[in-house]
């Protein structure tokens, strides 16, 4: 950008246009060359018009045809927010991909942490992989930096080129450990550059954090993905003029800058300087001969396409010369830059910094679009003085919202279309609840999402065949105006939206409703019932980002944006408390306008994975210094001078033995610090430069004096700002746990603008006006919807980027042609509306009103309007509801605040209604995750924190199950039970305040490490009598026993397997028992083995209890303690219809499973069809055995819900209503239903499989699958480790089972293998699908896995499993999964092969190896090739 800008200038060089590009529409942004803005809003898929929607936007901005060339030079920048990317990603595809990866781990991507997506699908769908072909390289470097073997050159470099022989172009490259050594990676990139790879993924530089399966994931996203935005780059730079090759090649600085034979040595030169080296390339290459690429840091160096230009002779020096200043080489950059004039083409990326179109990376791509409306709520609310926001952004598709309080937070997890990316992103979550989103009855309640109607065919009104959506429901109720809304309809698309064509849908849906349950409700109704089950939906997500995090929501401005988001802004601000809500005057496109006040970033990030010790200081120092100079490098490179450019950074910090990291900013003494003494180093390359105060220097600015004490924060410091955001954000500290730095990441900042012009006035927004039928350029642009946001009225708008001059920025003055300045003919803006006010129809709360309808354009500042009232802008609207009113401000935004209090309660009936089912059900379901998140954020133990084997539920007054957050089936029936055996023992002693512990097999429990924590809730302070009760039960780590982890193969009595909790009392009259629970945690034969992890927990899960208990009081509070009962009550009656609607599918059947042990489980299942209920007998099953396989009543009562949940095919919540048509029968005694002290540890993992398997046989609807959970543990006096091992799943009528996937009644994740290998002594040799384990048949059946370890040190392993003597059976024909193996391979060659249960000692060097059973096939053999090639070179 050209200095003009920063002085005030308002005739800026070229046009600019911020585009965001969303699911069902495109937004544009565009500033003229005098400074004026433009908007313009088109349907993002609309082929029959165009093939692009941003190009086209862009032509009819610029009043060119639709097929007429771009003049060369009229644009100087195009920044855009596109879902090119994640489309591809979400359809599958991407560019035809190969992954090389360490010899051993060919599944590991495809394995990833084993679990499930869906916890009630019979048939496991896995999200498909996105690469085509693996080659497993012999290649393997130690968690601590050891070579174990040397890549092999030779067999790597022939399967690349028989990949590329093939036509694959696109590499992923992810070793073992290789983000923190990278050698045998860029060993293999140049191998594959030379082949002639097109595009090389290279793990380290992708994504140089640990946790082999998410880096894997983001390395293969950005190979995969890359190329398709580079292609849709080049098409967007063809069209605009500024036509360039993109990089042939990929790494984390996204290829070749400017790929001149100046710019690519000076990079070279500056990143040098910028670490104190003097390192050039060597004399005498040539740019044309040398087409090797090397990896420098995080700078790509390499070819170039013009001839014979020695480097030095390029930068300006000779071999006797080779480190000038770095301002000589800013200079060369910036100059080199400058001689290829173009239009600038910029990205918004995932974590909200723009980056050039040639830099812009497939990883960094994914919430492009969403990114750009954090980033203008951001800006746009501070301008207004508003620096607390919630940003919700309600588009056509979904609904994104966020949290931001002076900085942008960023997830470096997530999970998108199925695959886990390691990346930053800005957090904002994302619900599916848009304007497009679908609106359905499903027989007994009303649905809303999470399909959407999308932009073809769009919702029924747009006149394409599509369904009712909630755009519909604003239209019904008067909330959308059609003559508001442009008229772009129809196959003429000249037609406004059809409203009779609703009115008609409506009323149909209306009698089904009426012939189904009775409730004759008008179209009216049935509209806000699904508006106000949209609310509540987004009400909840925003829950996720606010109060699950540790944040008080009613202290927040609700920033509403999005085209659909001032229609429902008063209804989900009431839902959370908050009292104000922002809509700036740009907010029906705010995502496009962020895109033009978003900065240039580029965020380097390197693991470091030191404790934090003054040890850590030179390493932090290092990282910073070289990760800048990098960062700062690569942003000249992109034409932005060194003095625009600032660095920011965090360090990521966790408790040691956990994977929870928070981001603490890096204190300013650790910028470039090199000696634990002196911070800022003892070198000239690290000394600061008060010139360039953000990028790395060294020297102490003035006034300070050397020494930690001089910078006011220190390590310890570093400690308690960590303290204070862990608490925030879980509610506790660990002081006996030390700290590790995980990562640094260092964020250089490139502005384009001054501060005075980013957030400076501005003199408004023209907008083009309607083209009539008869206008010349009609037929190329009947597509459009042209916004009327005449703002040039208002005194100024803030947070526009544009000159602060008002007189040369005066639309007044502005030439009216948007495609030349000095044309006297074209597009001119909209007059002001009539201020005088018309009125409209709307339908509101039940009642007809007849509401004043405003003009946005037309409002004065100070002006106040009272609801109800309806604000219009051409293709947005705002509903400002009764207690509400409106400000408008000075600039242009309104802020609605409520003038009234909220009802205190809402007045509804007690029979059922399908509007407010749904409602009780997703806010049921919402408490009881809200629980979860709780306790997840809460708890201490890896198990409950970070394998997330735990679960939460809610309960009625008789202990009856409503709603749960499940991870583990098992827990689900069996913790009724807990509950019903409390208040059978202890009902009459509950005090508010009480909270319980239990983990008694006999008394509702599984086994004694899940241990239950239950609180009964009363309604008032003073009641006497529990009303509902909520309960958390998580896996503790340990609770006694003769073997560490409680998970004892040979144990025969109860005692043995530890500690004992029979509705322990932990909290009376507020006081936490602690001194009584560590007594009896610390008795007995075998006491438990870390009382304070234990205590950890149990808080964690007292809280999650109070976190419930608190939200049903919430809901009591509004509702009324008989509407929330009743509604109890009704959940439960819907799912129990539900179940009797799938016995009627189903037949009578038996079945016999055996075990490895000879006992038996039998099963007759008898149906009733007059009574529609069904008898499940265990009459004849084995009596109880003297092993551990004993599984508790409980446990029986979580299969069979287990199993007649997953019957049903549609999303309900779990509850004790799926009990309700089911008569079970457990003979006393039993395998099933064993008397004390009957040991029952393997009952819960193993029998408790082998059950579920036998009531689907006995239903014919799945083979069985694995049939066991490969319970391994091993230990010693420093390290104790607990897993479950995924296995192959059973096929089903229609379906192949799926592979090396947990199934049934566990779901728990699996340590990702570097950060096993990083805290225990143990290597991790193979973690594969054990091809052809699958029973045959029509269907097949799904793969176990094999696992192989490899000890370092002395420990004792164990293993609790099933199916390694009777296989996992076929059905109708198919055959059965082959059996499971363990075996001990010791050090010397020697194998052993181990029982299913069985314990060891492993000596350093033996190597434990699992192979687990795959499932049975399903139907007569038709074999069918594995889809996915596998080569072990």
């Amino acid at each position: 950008m050209s200095d003009e800008v920063g002085q005030g200038d308002s005739q800026l060089p070229g046009w600019q246009f911020w585009i965001d590009r969303g699911g069902t529409f495109t937004d544009i942004v565009a500033r003229r060359p005098d400074g004026q803005l433009l908007t313009h809003k088109l349907l993002s898929d609309n082929p029959e018009r165009y093939a692009d929607a941003a190009l086209h936007g862009i032509r009819h901005l610029l009043g060119l045809a639709a097929d007429a060339p771009i003049p060369p030079g009229n644009i100087a920048a195009v920044k855009m927010g596109t879902t090119v990317a994640t489309n591809a990603l979400l359809e599958r595809r991407g560019d035809r991909t190969l992954l090389l990866i360490t010899r051993g781990f060919r599944d590991a991507l495809r394995i990833g942490y084993q679990n499930r997506p869906q916890l009630f699908a019979r048939r496991i769908v896995l999200p498909e992989l996105l690469y085509e072909r693996v080659v497993e390289v012999p290649e393997r470097v130690s968690a601590q930096g050891e070579v174990l073997v040397p890549l092999d050159e030779a067999a790597t470099r022939a399967a690349l080129a028989e990949a590329y022989g093939d036509g694959i172009r696109a590499l992923a490259i992810v070793f073992l450990h290789g983000y923190r050594y990278p050698d045998h990676e860029a060993q293999a990139a140049a191998l594959a550059r030379a082949i002639g790879f097109t595009q090389v993924s290279v793990s380290h530089q992708v994504s140089p954090l640990p946790k082999l399966v998410g880096r894997g994931d983001t390395t293969v996203v950005d190979a995969y993905l890359t190329p398709i935005l580079r292609r849709y780059v080049d098409q967007v730079a063809a069209q605009l003029g500024g036509e360039f090759t993109a990089v042939p090649c990929g790494s984390s600085a996204g290829g070749d800058a400017y790929r001149s034979p100046i710019l690519q040595p000076c990079i070279n030169q500056v990143v040098a300087q910028f670490r104190g080296e003097a390192k050039a390339f060597p004399d005498g290459e040539s740019a044309q001969n040398d087409t090797r690429m090397r990896d420098e840091g995080s700078i790509r160096v390499g070819d170039t396409e013009e001839s014979g230009v020695n480097c030095h002779e390029a930068a300006g020096h000779t071999p006797d010369n080779e480190s000038p200043s770095r301002d000589f080489h800013a200079k060369v950059l910036l100059a080199a830059a400058e001689t290829n004039p173009r239009t600038r083409i910029l990205f918004m990326q995932s974590h909200g910094g723009l980056a050039d179109a040639r830099h812009f990376q497939g990883k960094d791509s994914i919430l492009s679009g969403p990114a750009g409306g954090l980033v203008g709520a951001a800006r746009t609310a501070a301008a207004a003085g508003f620096d607390r926001i919630i940003t919700f952004d309600m588009g056509g598709t979904s609904t994104d919202v966020a949290h931001y309080a002076g900085e942008f937070e960023r997830a470096f997890d997530t999970l998108v279309a199925g695959v886990r990316l390691r990346a930053p992103m800005l957090h904002i979550h994302t619900v599916a609840a848009g304007g497009g989103s679908i609106c359905r009855f499903d027989g007994t309640r009303l649905r809303v999402g999470p399909a959407s109607a999308g932009a073809n065919p769009g919702p029924a009104c747009y006149r394409r065949g599509g369904p009712l959506t909630l755009t519909d429901c604003n239209l019904l109720l008067g909330r959308i105006q059609p003559d508001c809304f442009p008229q772009v309809f129809g196959p003429d698309q000249r037609q406004p939206l059809d409203r009779n064509i609703v009115h008609q849908r409506f009323a149909t849906l209306a009698a089904e409703v009426a012939a189904a349950t009775g409730q004759h409700l008008t179209p009216m109704a049935l509209a806000e019932g699904f508006l106000r089950i949209a609310v509540e939906n987004m009400a909840n997500a925003i829950k996720h980002i606010s109060t699950q995090r540790g944040y008080d929501v009613t202290t927040y401005t609700l920033c509403c944006f999005g085209g659909a988001g001032g229609q429902h802004a008063c209804a989900v601000a009431d839902a959370l408390g908050m009292p104000t809500i922002l809509i700036h005057p740009l907010a029906g496109m705010l995502s496009a306008y962020g895109m033009g006040l978003a900065e240039t970033r580029l965020l380097k990030e390197r693991a470091l994975e030191m404790p934090l010790t003054a040890d850590l200081i030179p390493a932090l120092g290092a990282a910073w210094a070289e990760l800048e100079a990098a960062g700062s490098a690569e942003m000249m490179a992109q034409g932005l001078p060194p003095d625009h450019l600032r660095a920011q950074g965090n360090m990521r910090l966790r408790y040691a033995g956990s994977d929870t990291a928070l981001s603490i900013p890096v204190p300013e003494w650790a910028k470039g610090a090199t000696s634990p003494s002196w911070p800022w180093g003892g070198s000239p390359q690290a000394g600061r430069d008060p010139k360039r105060p953000g990028l790395a220097g060294l020297a102490p600015a003035a006034g300070e004096e050397a020494g930690l004490d001089s910078v006011g924060l220190d390590l310890e410091g570093l400690a308690d700002r960590f303290a204070a955001a862990h608490r925030q954000r879980f509610g506790f500290v660990m002081t006996d746990k030390a700290l590790v730095v995980e990562a640094v990441t260092v964020e250089v900042i490139g502005e384009e603008f001054t501060a005075e012009t980013k957030i400076g006035g501005w003199a408004g927004l023209t907008t083009l006006p309607s083209l009539g039928a008869d206008s010349p350029a009609r037929a190329n642009t009947s597509d459009a919807i042209s916004l009327a946001n005449n703002l040039s009225k208002m005194p100024s708008i803030p947070a526009a980027p544009v000159s602060p001059n008002p007189t040369r920025a005066n639309p007044a003055s502005a030439s009216p042609n948007p495609a030349s300045d000095d044309s006297s003919s074209g597009p001119q803006k909209s007059a002001s509306a009539n201020p005088t006010r018309a009125t409209l129809p709307l339908h509101l709360a039940g009642q007809d009103h007849a509401v004043p309808l405003f003009q946005r354009g037309a409002l004065r500042a100070g002006e106040m309007i009272p609801g109800p009232a309806i604000v219009s802008e051409d293709g947005a609207t705002t509903l400002i509801e009764p207690g509400w009113q409106a400000e408008v401000r000075p600039g242009g935004e309104l802020v609605l605040t409520r003038h009234e209090p909220r009802p205190a309660r809402v007045a509804v009936g007690t029979a059922v209604d399908p509007i407010l089912l749904e409602v009780f059900n997703n806010l049921f379901m919402a408490i009881a995750e809200q629980m979860g998140v709780t306790l997840a954020n809460t708890a201490h133990s890896v198990n409950i924190k970070e394998r997330l084997d735990f679960s939460c539920a809610l309960f009625d007054r008789d202990g009856q199950l409503i709603a749960n957050a499940p991870h583990i089936p098992v827990h689900l029936g069996s913790m009724g039970e807990a509950v019903r055996a409390l208040i059978q023992s202890r009902g009459d002693q509950f005090q508010p305040g009480d909270v319980y512990a239990s983990n008694a097999p006999y008394s509702g429990g599984t086994h004694l490490p899940d241990v239950t924590v239950i609180t009964p809730v009363f309604a008032e302070t003073a009641a006497t009598t529990a009303v509902f009760y909520v309960a958390s039960r998580g896996h503790h780590a340990d609770i006694g026993g003769i073997t560490p982890g409680s998970m004892p193969p040979d144990s025969v009595t109860i005692d043995q397997e530890g500690v004992l909790l029979e509705n322990f009392l932990l909290v009376r009259n507020g006081r936490f028992r602690e001194a009584e629970l560590l007594e009896r945690l610390t008795g007995g034969p075998w006491p438990v083995r870390n009382p304070r992890q234990n205590l950890a927990d149990l808080q964690a899960q007292i809280a999650a209890n109070e976190k419930g208990a608190r939200e049903l009081r919430r809901m009591v509070a509004h509702y009324g303690r008989a509407v929330v009962a009743a509604y109890m009550g009704h959940v439960q009656d819907n799912a129990a219809e539900q179940v009797r609607r799938a016995l009627d599918r189903l037949q009578d059947g038996d079945f016999a499973g055996e075990m490895d042990n000879g006992a038996v489980i039998r099963v007759a299942i008898r149906l009733d069809r007059v009574r529609r209920a069904a008898r499940i007998d265990f009459t004849g099953t084995s009596p109880q055995q003297p092993s551990n396989f004993n599984a508790p009543r409980a446990i029986t009562l979580a299969a069979v819900l287990y199993v007649f949940r997953t019957l049903v095919d549609d999303d309900i919540p779990l509850n004790a209503g799926c009990l309700r048509p089911l008569e079970i029968v457990i003979p006393p005694g039993s395998l099933l239903d064993p008397r004390p002290p009957a040991a029952v540890v393997a009952g819960n993992v193993e029998t408790s499989q082998c059950l579920v398997d036998t009531l689907y046989g006995a239903l014919g609807l799945l083979a069985a699958s694995q049939g066991t959970m490969n319970n391994l543990t091993f230990g010693n006096e420093r390290h104790q480790y607990y897993e479950t091992i995924c296995g192959g799943a059973g096929a089903g009528p229609g379906f192949d089972g799926a592979s090396a996937v947990h199934t049934h009644m566990t779901n728990s994740r699996l340590t990702d293998p570097e950060i096993l290998e990083w805290r225990f002594p143990v290597r991790v040799e193979e973690f594969s699908i054990r091809r052809g384990s699958g029973g045959a048949g029509r269907w097949r059946g799904g793969n176990g896995v094999v696992r192989r370890l490899r000890f370092l040190e002395p420990m004792t392993a164990a293993i609790l499993s099933g199916r390694r003597r009777i296989p996992p059976f076929g059905l109708q024909g198919g055959g059965p999964g082959q059996v499971g193996r363990n075996a001990v391979i010791r050090a010397d060659g020697r194998t052993e092969e181990l029982a299913a249960t069985a314990g060891t000692a492993m000596q350093a060097g033996d190597a434990i190896l699992i192979e687990t059973p795959g499932g049975g096939g399903y139907g007569v053999e038709d074999s069918s090739p594995d889809p996915l090639r596998i080569v072990d070179v």
